[in-house]
């Protein structure tokens, strides 16, 4: 098996080159060993997906980067942020993941903990430098994306910690039309009441 060049593999796609490599793997068990910078990272991500916190430890021992980008355009720091998995999060924080980093629709960590209300998460990442009113692609904050699906907690915390309460998306939306307009009654109720308009 010769190995494959990362160009090659950011063309189809992580995913599927492991689904080939396995699949060769299987037919010629001791052919050449895989291109040494594609093991790495695919085992890395395969362990950050499956929430195992050991493995991402080993990976990460054997100098697997903890900012590297899988081929969806998301970090590790993301998959566990979305997972809750808050002891992945802080492993991967500890060992240099970049609290401040986009996906590919420009979404940082703290964007995904707002949304999936994973306030303590969301703490951790602040302390570690997430920008707390970082816009995506679309111009949407933490703040506007917690007060969409209703997180009353995560609304509170982004408040207490500074987040602009009257910032727009790109359509001209602030946290609370996106409130109003998602029937968060109690959401817009404390960004009122926080100042608001």
């Amino acid at each position: 098996m010769t190995a494959m060049p990362l160009r090659i593999l950011h063309r189809i796609g992580f995913a599927t080159a492991a689904c080939l490599l396995s699949a060769t793997m299987v037919s010629v068990a001791a052919a050449t060993p895989i291109h040494s910078d594609v093991a790495p990272i695919l085992a890395f991500f395969g362990s950050v997906r499956e929430n195992d916190v050991d493995g991402v430890r080993e990976e990460l021992s054997k100098g697997a980067n903890p900012n590297a980008v899988d081929d969806a355009g998301k970090t590790a720091l993301v998959y566990a942020v979305v997972s809750g998995n808050t002891e992945l999060v802080q492993l991967l924080l500890n060992s240099g993941a970049r609290a401040d980093l986009r996906d590919d629709i420009g979404n940082t960590a703290l964007v995904w903990a707002a949304e999936k209300g994973q306030t303590g998460i969301a703490e951790i990442l602040i302390k570690s430098g997430a920008p707390i009113n970082a816009q995506n692609h679309e111009g949407q904050t933490a703040l506007m994306k917690a007060a969409q699906q209703g997180e009353r907690d995560m609304v509170r915390l982004l408040i207490a910690k500074g987040a602009d309460l009257n910032e727009s998306d790109y359509t001209g939306r602030t946290a609370l039309n996106w409130a109003q307009s998602s029937n968060k009654r109690s959401v817009v109720q404390i960004l009122t009441e926080a100042g608001a308009k």
